[in-house]
């Protein structure tokens, strides 16, 4: 029988997509940087993508973005079913043992995102938060939790895309680059980060859900400043949150292998 070989061009190409759709957005030369290629390669590839509808350019900012055609291409990933099988239980426990909502969040195309919470479920929340939109990485504990606990190269490069989509973002955020690189340092060190958000009255606790020991999500609790003092909080939530978050990376990993072999 014929031994058929893979089409190494193909596999190239698809580096190049997958390293886009991480980053969230990224010129040639960065793409060729974070892909290990010669520009012209990859410049190639992008033009390919381009024409079958896959990446396009943003009339406004820089570089190039994964188009929604190619998100369909993730539909068979699942995410949706881990969230929903694995993570979500894990979330509701905790709510229903300290009441206040839970929130599991990552990071996609260089912002914040919210995947899940249990607002519906938990009995201080009047107003459900929707989980569809999207926040700035800095100046929220859940994105320093991500940008704290992930490799330097990716991190320079997270912060960097989106100080390039939003130059003011550290001003707002009350931090220069400089004490941007010491707060995460500093929330690496102790494992954890909050955030005050004095217009909504609230208070985020924020910890990693690690793989490798790298976050591939944040687990947060979200409290009333005026019902708990924050030590008080940090005190009470932190070992549930991290326990919690814990559980959630052991049954994330065994859902993986499951889907492993399953697809064998």
């Amino acid at each position: 029988m014929t031994k058929i070989e893979p089409l190494e061009g193909l596999e190239r190409a698809l580096v190049v997509l997958r390293v886009l759709n991480q980053y969230g957005g990224a010129t040639i030369s960065e793409l060729a940087r974070l892909a290990d290629m010669p520009r012209a390669a990859v410049n190639r590839y992008i033009v390919t993508f381009i024409k079958l509808g896959y990446v396009f350019q943003p009339k406004s900012g820089r570089g190039l973005r994964v188009s929604a055609k190619a998100m369909e291409l993730s539909r068979g990933a699942r995410t949706d079913d881990w969230i929903t099988t694995q993570a979500y239980p894990e979330m509701t426990v905790l709510c229903r043992d300290i009441g206040w909502p839970i929130g599991l969040e990552s990071i996609m195309a260089a912002r914040l995102a919210i995947l899940a919470n249990t607002d519906a479920v938990s009995p201080f929340v009047a107003k459900p938060f929707d989980t569809q939109v999207t926040f700035p990485l800095v100046g929220r504990a859940a994105g320093h939790v991500l940008l704290a606990f992930t490799s330097p190269q990716a991190r320079n490069d997270l912060i960097g895309l989106a100080l390039t989509d939003d130059p003011g973002l550290l001003a707002r955020a009350g931090l220069t680059t400089r004490k941007l690189t010491a707060k995460l340092i500093e929330v690496y060190e102790r494992g954890y980060d909050t955030q005050r958000v004095a217009r909504a009255n609230w208070v985020v606790l924020a910890v990693p859900v690690l793989t490798a020991g790298q976050a591939r999500f944040s687990l947060s609790v979200r409290f009333k400043s005026n019902a708990l003092p924050l030590e008080q909080a940090v005190s009470k939530f932190l070992p549930k949150l991290v326990k919690t978050s814990l559980h959630i990376a052991k049954r994330m990993a065994g859902f993986n292998q499951s889907v492993d072999q399953g697809d064998l």
